[in-house]
């Protein structure tokens, strides 16, 4: 569930509502269906060690229809399809935070973050990363945007300006 919030970008109410019925793998990567914000539907990908935990998870959880992500019980028994609410996600990652001693607990949102900003460091292109997020407008992505000058700089130069000066 981890690696589909740092690679999906998936906020934690779209995370909690994911049902098997939203996946579609072909050639092991995913295409998901998501719910989210006003109820509208965007689709997403999945590939790589992301894909490989999620179809590692789901032979685990196995293939009843319901929710992806279910709980655990203490004996180890998934409790599938049987889903998980927000704030049961919510308390989860604030557990796992303490187990890997982090200095502060993380947070669904901070996933979030994290997608969109690897995104935009790698020059996907601001609407393409606000499709992905599900945002109705830029302006709402921008925010996520955490490049610098350097950045804008080296975009600068790759821009010439056609001129042949007079050499004489």
């Amino acid at each position: 569930m981890f690696s589909l919030a740092w690679s999906t970008g998936l906020r934690r109410a779209e995370i909690a509502g994911l049902k098997l019925a939203d996946l579609n793998e072909t050639q092991g990567e995913y295409t998901l269906h998501v719910r989210g914000k006003g109820n509208k539907v965007r689709r997403t990908y999945m590939s790589g060690a992301a894909a490989s935990s999620l179809r590692s998870w789901l032979r685990l959880r196995g293939f009843e229809a319901g929710a992806v992500f279910s709980p655990i019980r203490k004996g180890g028994k998934i409790a599938a399809p049987r889903g998980m609410t927000e704030p049961a996600l919510a308390a989860l990652l604030v557990k796992r935070s303490k187990q890997a001693a982090l200095a502060e607990p993380i947070t669904w949102h901070d996933f979030r973050r994290t997608f969109a900003g690897n995104l935009l460091d790698a020059g996907v292109d601001l609407v393409t990363v606000q499709k992905l997020l599900g945002h109705s407008s830029p302006t709402t992505t921008s925010n996520y945007d955490r490049r610098g000058e350097a950045t804008k700089q080296k975009a600068i130069g790759k821009i010439e300006l056609p001129f042949w000066p007079d050499e004489k």
